[in-house]
């Protein structure tokens, strides 16, 4: 099996040390662990190939080099003939995965026209400000995006949000579906958190936006503040439309020196994971798959206090690797947060045996394996190239 990878995007550079850097190493090392013939394609290697890499051929892509809109679209379009090019000259290929990139339609142009497989791995990067269709820049970059999503035979999304915002795009001519990334264990295990501090931080990952259930958390964890822990704390990680909103809630609630809200940066994910004693997936609506964040709390060895939709039911054993209360109780979610805070072996417990569930399910190469099914099973795209 020979493939492609293809990251066409200079701001993630292959062998850096960024958690989107690291996607690109250890999808290359799943794929070398299967027996493929891989061949990589970067705009930025940011350093030198590491050792796991072995003699894993790399070509160098160049990239836009203008912020000027029209000036930049000229140039994509030349540049997506050089990648094109480079393929042939490498080709031929049985698939051919993009790490999607804005202003990159090559590669899944040219699997589309060939007898290669065109898989398409998306992030939250991508997608992010193409809600904003008055911008010219905005516009054309949202052409490119769509005509890959519409090219490609496969599109693998990270989490249902991102999947939604990618088939608006596509207006629905894409084959997009939910496949959770890999994650290193190792790396996350190394900063969980201490569950011998005093303090106790609930900890939460994800979109702010509706359906998500952060009203529950914030009212459940006044509870707990109120009843059993007036010290806890509780962190807030991500963005969306919401987070005014629940700012708002937090301050009516007398919780502003008890809630702490950043935005998610990928990279430092580590370190806000070993922050946390407990992580809560409170969300109010069924979702098609777990969010991301779900496996990142396994692997930093974190207990899950979620909500008992299917999504979350499948992965979060009860009483094993964290605790499921009924969507949208808030007494449920406060009883569940003061239980773990109460009995420290038992947190300390489901964390271990939620540790050793990411390890046996969330790496690249069982996200490889889900995608590789994916593209036996899928029909041909059916939407007008």
């Amino acid at each position: 099996m020979r493939v492609a990878y293809v990251s066409a995007d200079p701001d993630t550079p292959a062998f850096a040390s960024r958690a989107s850097s690291l996607a690109i190493r250890e999808m290359c090392v799943a794929m070398l662990d299967k027996g493929f013939d891989v061949s990589l394609f970067v705009a930025n290697r940011g350093g030198g190939t590491p050792a796991r890499l072995g003699d894993l051929p790399v070509t160098d892509l160049r990239a836009p080099t203008t912020d000027d809109p029209e000036t930049q679209r000229r140039e994509a379009i030349t540049l997506n003939g050089e990648t094109a090019a480079a393929l042939a000259s490498s080709a031929p290929f049985d698939i051919i995965y993009e790490r999607a990139s804005r202003w990159s339609v090559a590669p899944m142009y040219y699997a589309a026209r060939t007898s290669a497989t065109g898989i398409l791995e998306l992030h939250a990067a991508v997608l992010h400000g193409l809600g904003d269709n008055t911008s010219v820049h905005t516009c054309a970059t949202g052409t490119f995006l769509k005509y890959s999503l519409c090219s490609a035979r496969l599109v693998i999304a990270p989490s249902d949000e991102i999947a939604a915002e990618a088939q608006t795009v596509a207006e629905g001519k894409a084959n997009i579906h939910v496949v959770l990334g890999g994650c290193d264990p190792r790396s996350l295990a190394q900063s969980s958190g201490d569950c011998g501090r005093g303090d106790f931080v609930v900890g939460y990952v994800g979109a702010l936006g509706p359906g998500a259930g952060l009203e529950i958390l914030i009212d459940a964890f006044a509870t707990l503040v109120a009843t059993r822990v007036p010290h806890a704390q509780l962190l807030i990680v991500g963005d969306g439309p919401k987070r005014d909103e629940f700012m708002k809630l937090v301050a009516r609630r007398g919780l502003t020196n008890s809630v702490t809200f950043t935005s998610s940066v990928a990279d430092d994910m580590p370190a806000l994971l070993a922050k946390m004693h407990v992580a809560v997936a409170p969300h109010t609506e069924p979702a098609i798959a777990a969010p991301p964040s779900i496996k990142e709390y396994m692997a930093a060895g974190l207990p899950i206090v979620a909500s008992s939709h299917v999504a979350f039911s499948s992965i979060v054993d009860h009483n094993k690797t964290g605790l499921l209360f009924e969507p949208g109780d808030v007494g449920g979610l406060a009883s569940a947060l003061g239980q773990l805070h109460a009995d420290r072996l038992r947190l300390r417990h489901l964390g271990h045996q939620a540790r050793s569930y990411a390890a046996g399910h969330f790496t690249w190469g069982k996200s490889l394996e889900r995608i590789l099914a994916l593209v036996e099973t899928l029909p041909e795209v059916t939407c007008t190239r």
